[in-house]
């Protein structure tokens, strides 16, 4: 396993489930605008893409700046399991007395 908090990979997940803005079929609204007949799916489509990656960029922004203390997502939960053999992610994850730097670096 990948060893991450597993809130790390499923609030993204779940919030950009309702960035559906591309299709006539996508959402409600998307469908009554389309019913009128002016418009076409390719501008549907166009503008959608746009409002798509407007939104994973600010998704991605959200969740790796106030979604880590608001959820602590920098630490592993005691109640997930790690299949890796309980080694983490990050620093800690490092045998004891290996720094990570090159020989010439001291710390």
């Amino acid at each position: 396993g990948i060893c991450v908090h597993p809130y790390y990979l499923m609030i993204p997940a779940t919030i950009a489930c309702s960035f559906a803005f591309m299709l006539p079929v996508a959402t409600p609204p998307n469908a009554i605008v389309f019913s009128y007949g002016r418009i076409k799916v390719f501008d549907m489509a166009k503008c959608g893409f746009m409002l798509n990656l407007g939104c994973i960029l600010v998704l991605t922004f959200a969740i790796n700046t106030y979604g880590v203390p608001l959820y602590s997502l920098d630490k592993f939960p005691s109640w997930a399991t790690c299949a890796a053999g309980g080694v983490t992610l990050g620093p800690s994850a490092l045998p004891a007395g290996i720094t990570g730097l090159p020989a010439n670096v001291t710390v």
